[in-house]
């Protein structure tokens, strides 16, 4: 059959769901367990399109193309009634050991509804399939958008009710004339819903991760995070690492909790009340005792205003205060303006909200001090779990900007935790600030860094703070003498100075004649991390993954998410097996001819993921803005690949044997390119304007989506045509290969890099070419 307009409605609005449901997922899942899981709602989406497809090839009768328009309304019905279940689930539900398969599953029944959905209509329409293909990732792209402006406006459990009401319009478009009063009533009950959750009454998201979330007296939404702030607990103190003298007055203080795990403090500098003495005791803010009269701080990461306070109290005259997620300045300033002062107006305060890197890269100012005070935020952006935007802050190409916006004796203080024991992140910035040095022609670096630390006891015992000092020229012998006086006022220790320190690893990484043969051998992997490979909290080598020895020496949220993808990873290896090959064991006669049909579809799931998951990393560097590179980066790539299925049309039946096969070397083609091209052009780019920079990142989205969108409506009409029974067990095997794909293209970008991810996704293109040409063998009669 046609793909009919209504049709082909319905398909935008399901895959609207689909889309919005996975990126609103992702900031639920931040809120409720860990950040890492909130990858998990990439692979649920995948894998229920995956099951649905495969339903729909075991199951033809049931889903007979004659009754595929009522099929479709009563699946998207389905994925639409499912929504509120799994929001009260997760509401619930506590992540623990026994709760984990409830936990994975029960958030794919809305997925497979979908996918059964989106089955049906490619079987249905397998001919049409440019045209359906084109209205699902149209649809996909809007998914995008419509999920940033709900999480804004509605907030994160009424954006998740909302992406029902997507796919309840999508039920309601393809319903027989019967069906129309029952999906109406469906929809008015979901707007009920929405209503109620907007409310706050009945539907509340809360931390469990963190004891504390339920005491929140103020909560906010946007694709960044859910922000909540509430009174300061008692188990964290003022300041994360006081010094000698920890009980100093303090003016009331509260809590702005990131996603439940991260935190940053309000300070009431706006009642008056009590002193702010002891923001300089902070060992985070050591750096602000070295500065000269009337000097210029940028701080990276301003968050509740903290770090602003602090260098107004120092002296500093100019403070450019630097801070990515909108919602917080907003609650700092104006919801909470009374309360804090508003540190981000105070005078001389130039308050910039946007990602630091790009910030830097347009900044003309130089400073005597770039402070990050333990900038993380330990949560998924929009873009998925492991795109986090502090990974950039902590590059070697991050250290090379802040030395640039240094003056002549500026510092930049880079804080970050350590254990005692195991200095691990603070060691890994040690070694970058090294190798950001020689890169800039440093000959002796180990002049130029200097390393303190100091426990932080009330957080967790063996914790603590370490504060890498890095400047352009070499420390004098009176900048040590002074940074040694100040440390033993503080409390402080001074791990490694370039004259003396306590700490013998940081001492033979920093003046290591050859850094390589050190890496070598230590135990974790504190190798500098680069734009490329910007997985700066993953130190466990890949064939230590389940080292439990090494894993013990780490926070547990530096090797969860790499625990976490090791078991997705096997999950997804078994799922893709069993949907290749669990049918075709039945397949009897026809197996070979079958699988050379499907293998394929395999190919082009896997290389899609590659290639856009290295594509959208590094363009999403050069948008800058997180949720303008969502709605810019994410949503015209998905729309340039609706317009190439749209385009598939004018391709004749005749010609689709050899029009797959060049298109499929045409998408390796650019995936070669982009791996050549991107790097440079992200550097080059990067001090461009913002217009500019949006511009061109949307159309090269655009344009690339454009060629990767044409090779699989090609093949499922090549198939269409010759097996159209086999339709949907292709659409389940793209779906899982998929799946497979967003997990290891991830295990390939930490090993690897993003560049050598882009190759690997040519490669697959370049595959599924080869394959193509090698015409299946007949059927057997």
């Amino acid at each position: 059959m046609r793909a009919d307009r209504r049709l082909l409605a319905a398909v935008a609005c399901v895959a609207a769901s689909v889309l919005s449901l996975e990126i609103v997922l992702t900031r639920i899942f931040s809120v409720t367990t860990q950040y890492h899981f909130a990858f998990l709602s990439v692979s649920l989406a995948l894998f229920g399109l995956s099951a649905g497809g495969l339903a729909v090839r075991l199951a033809p009768r049931l889903f007979a193309v004659e009754r595929a328009h009522e099929r479709l309304a009563q699946c998207a019905a389905l994925a639409a009634l499912a929504v509120p279940l799994v929001l009260a689930l997760v509401h619930s539900l506590r992540v623990s050991t026994k709760a984990l398969p409830i936990f994975l599953l029960a958030p794919a029944i809305p997925f497979t509804g979908a996918g059964l959905a989106l089955a049906i209509a490619y079987t249905a329409a397998a001919r049409d399939a440019g045209r359906v293909y084109a209205a699902d990732l149209a649809g996909a792209a809007a998914g995008c958008v419509l999920a940033a402006l709900g999480l804004k406006w509605l907030g994160g459990p009424g954006a998740m009710l909302a992406t029902a009401l997507l796919a309840c319009a999508g039920a309601g478009l393809a319903a027989p004339a019967a069906w129309r009063r029952r999906v109406a009533a469906l929809a008015v009950a979901l707007v009920g819903l929405v209503g109620l959750a907007m409310s706050g009454v009945g539907f509340r998201v809360d931390a469990h991760k963190t004891p504390w979330d339920v005491t929140r007296e103020y909560e906010a939404w946007n694709s960044f995070s859910r922000i909540a702030v509430m009174p300061m607990p008692k188990e964290i103190p003022p300041g994360w690492s006081l010094d000698t003298r920890p009980y100093l007055p303090t003016p009331p203080i509260k809590l702005l909790n990131i996603d439940g795990d991260a935190g940053t403090i309000l300070v009431g500098a706006g009642t008056g009340e009590g002193s702010l003495d002891f923001l300089s005791r902070d060992v985070t803010a050591f750096a602000l005792e070295l500065l000269p009269p009337e000097s210029g701080v940028l701080v990276v990461g301003a968050g509740g205003g903290k770090d602003i306070l602090a260098a107004r109290k120092a002296g500093a005259t100019r403070v450019s205060a630097v801070e990515v997620n909108p919602l917080i300045e907003h609650t700092v300033n104006d919801h909470y303006g009374d309360f804090t002062g508003r540190p981000y107006r105070l005078p001389g305060v130039r308050s910039v909200v946007a990602d630091a890197r790009s910030f830097l890269a347009t900044d003309t100012e130089h400073y005597d001090l770039v402070l990050l005070g333990l900038v993380d935020s330990w949560s998924a952006t929009a873009a998925g779990a492991f795109f986090l935007t502090e990974n950039h802050l902590y590059t070697t190409e991050a250290m090379g900007a802040y030395l640039d916006r240094l003056g002549d004796d500026g510092v930049a203080s880079i804080s970050r935790w350590y254990f005692e024991s195991e200095p691990a992140e603070t060691l890994r910035v040690a070694v970058s600030a090294r190798v950001a040095l020689e890169e800039r022609g440093v000959a002796e670096p180990w002049r130029n860094v200097v390393v303190l630390g100091r426990p932080a006891p009330a957080l967790r015992a063996g914790l603590g703070v370490g504060v890498t000092l890095i400047r352009k020229s070499p420390w004098s012998d009176g900048d040590l003498a002074r940074i040694h006086g100040l440390a033993r006022t503080r409390g402080v220790d001074v791990l490694y100075a370039p004259d003396s320190g306590t700490s013998p690893v940081f001492r033979r990484f920093l003046r290591a004649a050859s850094l390589a043969s050190e890496l070598r051998q230590y135990p974790l992997d504190v190798s500098p991390v680069s734009d490329d490979r910007p997985f700066f909290f993953q130190m466990l080598r890949m064939r230590d993954f389940l080292d439990r020895a090494k894993i013990a020496s780490l926070w547990p949220w530096a090797t969860l998410p790499t625990l976490t993808l090791s078991v997705l990873a096997a999950a997804a290896a078994l799922l893709a097996t069993a949907t290749l090959g669990a049918p075709l064991v039945a397949a009897g006669a026809r197996r070979a001819a079958t699988t050379r049909r499907l293998v394929p579809f395999a190919c082009l799931g896997a290389g899609f993921f590659f290639v856009e998951v290295a594509m959208v990393e590094r363009l999403v560097l050069l948008v800058g803005q997180p949720t303008r590179a969502l709605a810019v980066v994410l949503a015209t790539l998905l729309l340039g690949t609706a317009a190439g299925g749209a385009l598939t049309r004018v391709i004749p039946e005749r010609d689709l044997a050899w029009a797959f096969p060049r298109h499929a070397r045409r998408a390796a083609l650019v995936a070669l390119v982009l791996a050549l091209v991107l790097p440079v052009a992200v550097r080059w780019l990067l001090p461009w304007p913002d217009a500019v920079r949006t511009a061109v990142a949307a159309l090269t989205c655009l344009g690339i989506g454009v060629v990767l969108g044409m090779p699989m409506p090609i093949l499922l009409r090549r198939l269409a045509s010759e097996r159209g029974d086999l339709v949907p067990w292709a659409w389940a095997v793209n779906g899982a290969f998929g799946v497979a794909a967003s997990v290891y293209s991830l295990l390939a970008a930490m090993g690897l890099g993003f560049r050598l991810v882009l190759v690997i996704g040519a490669a697959i293109y370049l595959l599924a070419a080869l394959l193509a040409r090698c015409e299946p063998a007949p059927d057997p009669a």
